[in-house]
């Protein structure tokens, strides 16, 4: 169960984002209550986003530009992402 949690809180942080899950890599944090935090790594931003698993809500999100060797994830299969566009 916990697992379909942590997919299902990934899955609200990468909409709330508009963000594709190809097109990032992501790590889970850790979990408080019922907040679990993500830490999502893009070509051009790096995310740390926040979700309560109770409404399955992005509640927080906070992005820095994305800096060589900033968190060092590995994007998931592939190729290299396609950056999203700046807001």
């Amino acid at each position: 169960m916990e697992r379909d949690v942590q997919s299902s809180a990934l899955r609200a942080a990468l909409e709330a984002l508009g963000l594709r899950a190809e097109a990032a890599a992501a790590v889970f944090v850790g979990r408080d209550g019922p907040y679990e935090e993500f830490r999502i790594e893009t070509d051009w931003l790096d995310y740390d986003c926040f979700v309560d698993t109770e409404t399955g809500e992005a509640v927080g999100i906070d992005c820095t530009p994305h800096t060589n060797g900033a968190a060092g994830l590995k994007k998931p299969g592939g190729p290299a992402c396609m950056p999203e566009k700046p807001r």
